[in-house]
């Protein structure tokens, strides 16, 4: 992605217009960790509200507790300064490739969240407000608590949270067995949901009634939560945009030798896996982040070499079961969740693949090897077999990288592959498991902005559609997409008013998927004033890719499931 767009990420500054004429008094709080200061800031239509900013949720995990699950933290002295928002988690940045393909940027000291809040506690009896927990996007690779503002979403009353979870290999190494079982990542969204249900009334919010929400890697992390016995409680209802427990890149394969290479790399045995972890732990972490460039074979593809992962089963174990299997035992916490898609979904990322003259050719020429990678099944078909399935693609999608159709083709395939098989099929799925509704809307509404012009440069090329991730632009507005048109702010108001409503209700005002099974029921989002009811039996070329046999849990070989 482009090296301008990374910068303005490592930047990051929320677009909330600084409350520059307001009291300079800041707001502060008690809480049982000690006295904390924030800032006052404004949303979009000019409300003050307050925002705390890096308030640790857990211990460093640095030194003896890298690999380790978090603890709770320890209390600090004097006055806590919330008012910058934290660092980065270590990772090894896939945006940044064409210029320093080993760049690896953050801190190992990153477990900390923001809460942002338009009315404290102040001791009466008004009501608390409901809390969403938003779960930052990345493929569990990238990005942080930074990528999102709440400048929209405080207008109206609501509490605001996100937070960093470590990432990649940090997060997510597992040993395959009792030394590091995996899943770090997870927990540390766990211990930071903990926090949120002890504190969160202090900042004006009701601890019973938690939001999960989450785009890209944030929504496969609330599909987790949905499946985790350890976080059963901790929410009412959950929020997944773009994203599941069952797309191909939410979870990770060959995790052992993953890690064992690593540790080769750096000098550490291998056998044991306790003499590795130790050996590991004294090694530099950005060496050790850096390493990430061995299971990234061509340009940042596959882009979840690291991810979650299905522990031995024990008291601590986030899932001892596959994803599918736990939908399918029923063992899910039943809870309203919400669904979303884009009609382009799989722009990202082939909207940098098609920008890019070089790429296209390379792709033409090196189909059957690089396809694997970009489609996250190099693992789950048999060596011998990688051809045959990246030629039957191919041929089933009519592939052609010179034309316009050809093109389409290509974006559909990988919204098929990399999206829409694991979201559809989850939310039927879930739809038949619980009594609480699950809902969906795609949202296909073409506006002044697109998460692809950022995998453009921002230059005047074709923009193929409507992007993953570009609900969120106006739901979350990022500094750089400025919503000044009244189309454009009409659709703030709208999925502003969907998100909270939800949270709010658990409920929304169209039929939720279980209404018209075996069709899929969607809320088809054209625009502010354009709705339409969708129900499809189909949306993802289900029956060609059911024929492919990937050995994963995206869809069982049962074409009669719904």
């Amino acid at each position: 992605m482009a090296h301008n767009m990374y910068n303005l990420l490592c930047v990051f500054v929320l677009a909330l217009v600084p409350d520059i004429l307001s009291s300079p008094i800041q707001p502060s709080l008690q809480l049982d960790q000690g006295l904390l200061k924030g800032k006052y800031e404004r949303t979009l239509n000019n409300r003050k509200i307050s925002s705390f900013l890096g308030i640790p949720y857990a211990e460093p995990p640095i030194s003896k507790l890298r690999f380790e699950a978090a603890v709770s933290p320890s209390k600090w002295s004097g006055i806590l300064n919330a008012t910058t928002l934290p660092p980065e988690c270590l990772q090894y940045s896939h945006m940044t490739y064409k210029y320093d393909f080993c760049q690896v940027t953050g801190s190992e000291d990153c477990l900390y969240l923001n809460v942002y809040t338009p009315k404290l506690f102040d001791g009466s009896e008004v009501k608390p407000m409901d809390v969403i927990v938003f779960i930052h996007p990345g493929t569990f690779m990238y990005f942080s608590s930074s990528y999102s503002s709440p400048a929209a979403l405080l207008d109206r009353d609501v509490v605001f949270v996100t937070f960093n979870y470590r990432l990649g290999i940090l997060g997510f190494l597992s040993t395959g067995d009792h030394i590091v079982p995996g899943n770090n990542g997870l927990k540390d969204q766990i211990l930071a949901l903990h926090w949120v249900k002890k504190n969160i009334r202090s900042f004006g919010g009701d601890p019973d009634r938690v939001t999960i929400a989450g785009l890209d890697a944030g929504a496969a992390s609330v599909h987790y939560h949905l499946l985790s016995p350890l976080s059963k409680g901790l929410f009412k209802s959950a929020i997944s945009a773009s994203g599941s427990a069952l797309c191909p890149w939410a979870i990770a394969e060959n995790v052992r030798e993953k890690a064992a290479k690593v540790a080769d790399e750096l000098g550490c045995p291998t056998g044991d896996s306790k003499a590795m972890v130790d050996c590991l732990k004294d090694r530099p972490a950005t060496n050790i982040v850096g390493f990430s460039k061995l299971f990234i074979p061509w340009l940042y593809n596959p882009f979840a070499p690291y991810g979650p992962v299905v522990e031995k089963d024990g008291p601590n174990a986030f899932i001892s079961d596959s994803p599918l299997n736990i939908i399918k035992k029923g063992k899910v916490n039943d809870v309203p969740w919400l669904v979303s898609f884009t009609s382009e979904q799989g722009l990202y990322p082939a909207a940098e693949l098609l920008g890019t003259t070089s790429y296209i050719t390379e792709m033409e020429q090196r189909w059957e090897e690089l396809l694997p990678h970009l489609l996250d099944f190099n693992y789950t078909v048999a060596h011998d077999r990688l051809a045959e399935v990246s030629n039957a693609i191919k041929d089933h999608y009519k592939i052609n990288l010179q034309t316009a159709e050809g093109k389409k083709n290509f974006i559909q395939l990988f919204s098929d592959r990399l999206y829409l098989q694991g979201i559809t099929h989850a939310a039927k799925l879930h739809a038949t498991q619980l009594s609480s509704p699950v809902y969906m809307y795609k949202f296909s509404y073409p506006g002044r902005y697109s998460v692809s012009d950022t995998m453009t440069k921002f230059q005047p090329v074709e923009r193929h559609g409507v992007c993953h991730g570009d609900d969120l632009i106006y739901l979350l507005p990022m500094p750089w997409f400025h919503l000044n048109n009244p189309d454009d702010i009409a659709m703030s108001i709208l999925l502003r008013d969907i998100w909270i409503d939800f949270a709010a209700k658990g409920t929304l005002g169209w039929s939720p998927i279980k209404d018209n099974l075996p069709k899929l029921s969607v809320l088809d989002i054209k625009g502010p004033d354009n709705l339409e009811q969708t129900a499809t039996k189909d949306y993802s070329e289900d029956e060609f890719w059911i024929s492919l046999n990937i050995k994963e849990n995206i869809i069982s070989n049962n074409k009669d499931e719904f």
